[in-house]
């Protein structure tokens, strides 16, 4: 008789327990997303046990101007409710937290990176008339382009795909 032998943390995810707190809308993305990035992040994994989602997701219009993509918040807690970190959680699956110490493997986080790391080519790009914005065009009219800080360089969010300014 053969055995067979498996490995069980291939199939062990971080599955937390989560509060709405003011959330109204539909956000299955947010917790999946939190969830498979904290399996890449032993420091955090081993502590996490509880998040709280606060409010709807939301753009954010920064000082300095910039739009912040839509993006969902919130809280990540241990068990005995001392606060870990805050997390931001985008549509295309990137999730950055507050603290840098839990923003590493970057390279390695399976699903939630990799909608991340490649964007796409391929649209038709222009500057406003001040040259303070990039404009895409989305087949009938232009929009304005988002800088991201962290690819330094203009993205657009169109048909749940990434795009940038190449």
């Amino acid at each position: 008789m053969s055995r067979r032998h498996f490995s069980t943390s291939a199939v062990l995810k971080k599955l937390l327990k989560w509060k709405l707190n003011g959330t109204t809308e539909e956000i299955s993305w947010v917790k999946t997303s939190v969830e498979s990035r904290i399996d890449h992040v032993p420091a955090l994994a081993k502590k996490a046990t509880k998040a709280i989602i606060e409010g709807n997701p939301h753009e954010t219009r920064q000082r300095d101007g910039t739009i912040d993509p839509y993006h969902a918040s919130g809280i990540i807690l241990s068990k005995s409710d001392r606060r870990l970190t805050l997390f931001y959680v985008y549509e295309n699956g990137l999730v950055r937290f507050s603290k840098d110490k839990y923003n590493v493997g970057d390279d390695d986080v399976g699903e939630s990176s990799r909608a991340t790391s490649a964007f796409k080519t391929g649209m038709t790009w222009q500057m406003n008339s001040d040259n303070t914005c990039a404009l895409w065009w989305d087949g009938s009219k232009w929009q304005e382009g988002q800088w991201s800080k962290e690819y330094a360089k203009w993205t657009a969010f169109w048909n749940g795909e990434w795009y940038a300014w190449e």
